[in-house]
């Protein structure tokens, strides 16, 4: 008769992080992430950043997109409209319907953006 072999130890995965599910942001709400100094802990805050309504988390490019940065103006905003246009005029950001009514050339630089941001920079998408 054989033994039998001992009982073997539950194999035990490493937990994996999952990441957030993505949320829809109001315009108040994404404009929290800024980049800028949280009032209560002066911890730095992300930096969000949505094109035509797809937010990205920025935060590894904090040094374009934070304070201090070349363009920290879209921080916080709605900016598929002003970088379409390569524009840094403050008429140009949160305007999500603008996405919808722009040229073919626009729409192009649009899309070139939205593809760099998904899969060339791999920033997250958090809404």
């Amino acid at each position: 008769m054989y033994a039998n072999p001992p009982p073997m130890a539950p194999f035990e995965e490493k937990e994996e992080e999952e990441p957030d599910p993505p949320r829809n942001f109001t315009t108040k709400q994404l404009a929290y992430f800024d980049g800028k100094k949280e009032e209560k802990s002066g911890e730095d805050k992300s930096v969000y950043l949505s094109i035509h309504g797809i937010v990205f988390d920025v935060s590894d490019g904090r040094n374009f997109y934070g304070p201090d940065g070349p363009y920290e103006a879209f921080a916080g905003h709605e900016c598929g409209v002003a970088l379409a246009r390569m524009s840094f005029d403050a008429k140009d950001l949160d305007d999500l319907a603008g996405c919808d009514t722009l040229n073919f050339g626009e729409k192009t630089e649009l899309e070139g953006w939205i593809e760099k941001f998904t899969y060339y920079r791999n920033y997250p998408i958090k809404g």
